[in-house]
């Protein structure tokens, strides 16, 4: 996650504890996808070889996955990726 040089320095809380924005364009079932298809984070994490942390920041929107996580997310799911990521409506 980038920060601004000046946040790290003048932040009142730690750097660690600094809010992510979420991506309010993006909508992901990947969820309800996942507990579907019977997996763990940690499992789905370990089929498309990232950490559990980063799979649980895709679910609640903190992280965008690049195009290549995202068809190995949706290749383990058997789905397209459209249906585990879409563009929200505007």
């Amino acid at each position: 996650h980038w920060l601004p040089a000046y946040a790290a320095r003048y932040s009142p809380l730690p750097i660690w504890k600094v809010a992510v924005s979420k991506h309010p364009e993006l909508d992901n079932q990947l969820k309800n996808l996942r507990t579907r298809a019977g997996l763990t984070q940690a499992e789905l994490a370990n089929k498309v070889a990232v950490s559990r942390k980063t799979i649980n920041t895709i679910e609640n929107g903190v992280f965008a996955p690049s195009v290549i996580l995202a068809l190995r997310i949706a290749g383990v799911l058997d789905c397209t990726v459209e249906q585990v990521f879409a563009l929200k409506d505007e």
